[in-house]
Parts: structure tokens; sequence; C-alpha cells
């Protein structure tokens, strides 16, 4: 397993391993099966933009030489009691089906903790859906959930937009 930091030649990988994986997990969340959020959630002219944040850091999986995952992290972003200097967003972590049940989960977040705490940072947070089974998984690696918020997006079904918010120190 291998861990790659994204640049702007990487986008063709990091624009079919994001559709596949969303495609893969979340389409049900939709009225449209997710077009139009993956359209531009994961288009050339979004990553570009996405690209060129310097607060911004991307890492494609690597699985047996192959692409199967996405991270996305916002280097300095604060949460409840925590600054943007000593809080660090796990806002992206996408694997494709086929390569999930591989430990290759856990691995990436043991790999985002590490990065975390090279950039010294007290705390790690993301957002998970009320509904998935990530809550387990997020739970079980030491996540604890902090908050409650709810997604806004056009198309999206109703009964899914909960989210939660969670943390782990670092």
């Amino acid at each position: 397993m291998e861990f790659k930091r994204c640049t702007i030649y990487d986008l063709p990988i990091m624009m079919a391993v994001s559709t596949q994986s969303y495609s893969d997990h979340y389409l049900y969340l939709w009225l449209d099966e997710g077009r139009e959020y993956i359209q531009s959630s994961f288009s050339h002219e979004q990553f570009t933009k996405e690209l060129k944040d310097p607060n911004a850091l991307f890492y494609l999986i690597y699985y047996k030489s192959a692409p199967v995952g996405l991270i996305k992290l916002n280097i300095n972003k604060g949460i409840e009691d925590y600054s943007s200097q000593s809080a660090m967003e796990l806002e992206r972590i996408y694997i494709i089906k086929s390569a999930t049940g591989r430990g290759l989960g856990k691995k990436a977040i043991d790999f985002v903790t590490n990065l975390a705490k090279e950039k010294n940072k007290s705390i790690l947070w993301l957002k998970t859906m009320d509904s998935s089974d990530a809550l387990d998984f997020y739970t079980k690696l030491g996540f604890q959930t902090i908050a409650q918020t709810r997604l806004d997006y056009f198309n999206m079904k109703e009964e899914y937009r909960g989210m939660y918010i969670m943390s782990k120190e670092i």
C-alpha cells in the first residue's frame, strides 16, 4: 500500500477514483443517483481549484500498484474548542468497493494520524453520515462524536442528510 501526494498531473486518476468510489458507495443518497454531485465535486475544474488551495492536501491510495482511493485533508481547519493551528480535517476518504475489506481504511487513518502528528496537530476531525457503517469504523479507531449537522444538497434524499462530526485527539 502506498500514499502518493497529488499534483495537477494526477487529475485524471483523482477524478476516476473519486467517481468510482462515490458511485460504489453513495448513489442511494440521491434522487438523481448522484449525477449532479459527482459532476460538480469531481470535475477537472473543481479538483484544479482545490489543488491550488494551500490549505488542502490530496493523496491517492495505491494497492498492488493500482489507484484504489483518495484522501483530502484540510491542514489548518479548526473545530469547536480547537484553533485552525491545532486541528486538521479529514474531509474525504474514498476507497473503491473492490478494494474494501483489506484493512486499507485503517491504514489510511493511521497515515493521516501520523501526518497530523508531524504537523503538530492536537486533533483530527471529520464528518460522517449518521446512516453510514463508517460510524462504527471511526469509533473503533478512536474517534468520538462531538456534534451533529445536516447536509443541504439539492437532490439529496431527506432521510440521509444527517451527519456526525467526530474527532480524535492526537
